[in-house]
């Protein structure tokens, strides 16, 4: 008999990335080190380990393919570096990132992502907003993140030309 054909697995999270603001910046390995998971090294840039500060909303969150009410469309905001597993006899050499702090405005994503995936997530107050000019006028898009954690507030905001942003997005 033949081997009965396998359905194809839906992907376990499905999501649009939006609203994406990413700042990268060189650290010293010292403030790294502690979070480094075992077997892995800091993978470096100009010989330099190097941090990212990436905020952006999830759109159209699906888990499994099911979309949950209240659970579609929300900020994240993330602090991750850079790592690499050296090659071995198994396996080349592989690249990733390891994150320090993941923060989403949801309790129960944050329990789940902590309980079934050991990242390190967060759930406190956020928005996000986004404000676009006509590009055709030379107007601008402005972007901000806005969360609020261990009782400060916190914003994320960068302003660019609304054509340059327009052109950004198209360029690939």
């Amino acid at each position: 008999p033949m081997p009965a054909e396998r359905r194809p697995r839906r992907p376990f999270l499905t999501a649009r990335w939006s609203n994406l603001l990413l700042v990268s910046y060189a650290v010293d390995d010292d403030a790294l080190r502690p979070h480094l998971p075992p077997g892995l090294e800091l993978d470096r840039f100009e010989g330099r380990a190097a941090v990212s500060l990436v905020a952006f909303d999830f759109l159209d969150t699906r888990v499994r393919g099911v979309r949950w009410p209240g659970l579609v469309s929300f900020p994240e905001v993330n602090l991750r570096y850079y790592v690499r597993q050296p090659a071995s006899d198994r396996h080349p050499e592989r690249r990733g990132v390891s994150f320090i702090r993941e923060l989403v405005p949801k309790w129960l994503i944050a329990a789940t992502a902590r309980r079934l995936y050991n990242e390190p997530y967060v759930a406190c107050p956020m928005r996000s907003s986004v404000e676009a000019g006509d590009a055709a006028a030379g107007g601008t898009v402005r972007m901000r993140h806005w969360f609020s954690l261990g009782g400060s507030e916190h914003t994320i905001e960068a302003e660019a030309d609304a054509f340059a942003a327009l052109e950004a997005l198209n360029c690939g």
